[in-house]
């Protein structure tokens, strides 16, 4: 059993998998590496109440953001045929552009009422840069799915880097005679813009964009709309299911600003941003690559369920000792690295990373979920769980008034869903391995 277990973890190191895996990662790292830096700087800069201004507003774009363009993006991965892809990535931006409009015409008539509830009365004017926040956003997440089509990891490792640099950059420049809120979301702005720009170039450059017919410059709308309907799953269960998302994850920045204060929210943001570091560094680059990779399992016959299984336990593995040391030793390391006013952020980091860490455990599960068509029960899982974490958000503020056992009760709801989660994408990953077994021996006897 040992020289089995030995001889699989050899296979997964050796692998084409965990190489891009560390390419992507590498990226990320070096932005990561960018941003830690660059924090210490920006927190004696600004203080709690401007990250508690633009967590607000990046709260609100949060939750946004999975309806912009109905979830499509994530579908780009998925065709045989590069054309299909190609109008997938056309249906998106079409949709997002839309939808974005929509949105501005909303905020212009009801500005004045939404304003107060997202706590974003200091930057009244800015709340109209959300759609184009969000129709960026939006061209960053379809260019990305198609470089990770393509898989041009370096590529999503550069850009990686790029954003890191900008944002950050401008964060720092911003802050030395505009040190507000304001400031951070012009900045956060600018860091996106940059990045889609830069994604923009790189997909030309790479020369996986060409129609195969060059003649042709016309979209068919008609064709647009049945790959709409083909791909109906993305809108109908994804879309409701990251959004419903978004809410849990953004709920706590808006209710934090609306009972206790920006600070609050100002102490959330940064200790959500900072134990979030690792899933992003590693989490996000293997739903990266890990994607492709299950797709091509599913369609191959292969077994998905062993693929799942290895990538998960590397997860559980490589995510101890991040996410310990924040429990362990976070309201220390916060006061001593951002300043001795963040020091209520360690506390919040505390229960967070708890979490984290098994939101970081469940990224190859949620990779595998579109390959096993599995959206549906997706969105009544997302329905359960984030109807559990809003009852344990009000159980914290409206009965004990306390922001840190509401942040404690929301994160261990929040670290149960996830487990929940994990448990059955693998279960079901195990059917897929059943099916595929029936069809090899119904294949063997059919053959001569």
């Amino acid at each position: 059993m040992i020289s089995k277990i030995r001889a699989e973890l050899v296979s997964l190191v050796r692998s084409n998998f965990l190489k891009s895996v560390a390419l992507v990662a590498g990226g990320t790292a070096i932005s990561q590496l960018i941003g830690i830096s660059a924090t210490p700087v920006i927190t004696r800069l600004y203080g709690p109440e401007a990250f508690g201004v633009v967590g607000s507003f990046l709260a609100f774009v949060t939750m946004l953001k999975p309806v912009i363009s109905m979830s499509y993006p994530i579908a780009i991965v998925l065709p045989p045929e590069e054309a299909e892809a190609r109008d997938l990535v056309r249906l998106s931006v079409a949709i997002a552009f839309s939808t974005c409009v929509v949105v501005l015409l909303v905020l212009i008539a009801f500005g004045d009422a939404i304003r107060p509830l997202l706590a974003l009365e200091s930057i009244s004017s800015l709340i109209l840069l959300v759609p184009a926040v969000l129709l960026v956003m939006e061209v960053v997440q379809s260019s990305q799915y198609w470089l990770i089509r393509h898989k041009l990891f370096k590529t999503v490792a550069m850009v990686n880097v790029l954003n890191a640099v900008f944002q950050n950059g401008g964060k720092i420049i911003l802050g030395l005679f505009w040190a507000t809120g304001a400031g951070l979301i012009w900045a956060t702005f600018a860091g996106v813009l940059a990045q889609a720009l830069v994604m923009i170039r790189s997909i030309r450059k790479s020369g996986t964009w060409q129609s195969p017919e060059p003649g042709t410059k016309t979209i068919e709308v008609s064709r647009l709309v049945d790959l709409a309907g083909e791909y109906k799953d993305f809108p109908l269960y994804r879309c409701p299911q990251i959004f419903i998302n978004s809410i849990s994850q953004s709920l706590p920045v808006l209710m934090l600003a609306g009972f206790f204060g920006p600070a609050s929210a100002g102490f959330y943001t940064l200790a959500r941003q900072i134990v979030a570091a690792p899933v992003r560094l590693i989490g996000t680059s293997v739903s990266e690559v890990f994607y492709p990779r299950i797709v091509d399992a599913v369609n191959s016959g292969e077994s998905p369920k062993q693929l799942l299984v290895k990538a998960t336990a590397m997860m559980a593995l490589v995510g101890l000792f991040p996410f310990g040391i924040i429990i362990l030793f976070g309201p220390y390391i916060f006061s001593l690295v951002f300043g001795s006013e963040w020091y209520h952020a360690g506390v919040y980091a505390r229960w967070i990373s708890l979490w984290m860490y098994f939101g970081f455990l469940n990224r190859p599960s949620v990779a595998t979920i579109p390959s096993l068509g599995l959206q549906r029960g997706l969105l009544i899982y997302e329905v359960f769980s984030t109807g559990s974490k809003i009852l344990a958000l009000g159980l914290g503020f409206l009965y004990f008034k306390d922001d840190v056992i509401s942040v404690a009760i929301f994160c261990v709801f929040g670290s149960i869903a996830y487990l929940s989660l994990i448990i059955w994408v693998i279960a079901n990953s195990g059917r897929q391995d059943l099916l595929n077994r029936i069809n090899d021996e119904r294949t063997n006897q059919d053959s001569p």
